[in-house]
């Protein structure tokens, strides 16, 4: 995949709804992360890089039994179709916080393999992501000190953003809104 591609109504009003009223419930099992993009930094001490993670398809375990599953494989299922992909890498819903001031988390690929890299996103809210020129195959690689930024993905209900996993990219804490929910998964072709 050369570029990123953004599909808005990716899915049917009706079903989108019933995802984002269970995400966003007052009973839905969030587990927090003191850092949400890097999970190694587990005494991160600032304030903003923090998150909440549930995971549907972890990449060691396969699917978690989470009390939704049955409601999310058919969105990965539609956006493997949708990529003609082998198979479902791993699959997470991700919320991060209102932050006190412009947040960017750290620049980041989540595999040191090809994959396509998808975020669903659950809410309308602030806090874009951010797609970077620069590309690494290697998670654990120093990241270059200066990016250069192709595109910036506004967060909109019922958005697909798909991108090669080797290309660099981030989000956004957001400022205006409680909180900003997606889907983040990854697929082999």
């Amino acid at each position: 995949m050369k570029e990123h591609i953004v599909i808005d109504d990716f899915l049917s009003s009706t079903y989108h709804k019933e995802i984002e009223a269970h995400l966003l419930s007052f009973n839905f099992e969030w587990y927090y992360q003191s850092n949400i993009t890097d999970t190694k930094k587990i005494n991160d001490t600032d304030v903003n890089q923090h998150g909440f993670t549930h995971w549907f398809m972890h990449p060691e375990t396969g699917m978690v039994n989470s009390s939704i599953a049955h409601l999310i494989r058919p969105l990965l299922l539609q956006i493997q179709d949708t990529l003609n992909a082998k198979r479902i890498i791993r699959a997470r819903a991700d919320m991060t916080m209102l932050a006190n001031k412009k947040y960017i988390h750290s620049p980041h690929v989540d595999f040191p393999f090809p994959n396509i890299s998808a975020v669903y996103y659950v809410n309308n809210s602030d806090g874009n992501t951010i797609i970077y020129k620069e590309t690494t195959d290697n998670p654990n690689a120093d990241i270059p000190k200066k990016l250069t930024i192709v595109d910036e993905v506004e967060p909109i209900a019922n958005r697909l953003l798909l991108f090669d996993g080797f290309t660099l990219h981030t989000g956004s804490s957001p400022l205006k809104n409680k909180n900003r929910v997606l889907i983040n998964s990854n697929y082999q072709l």
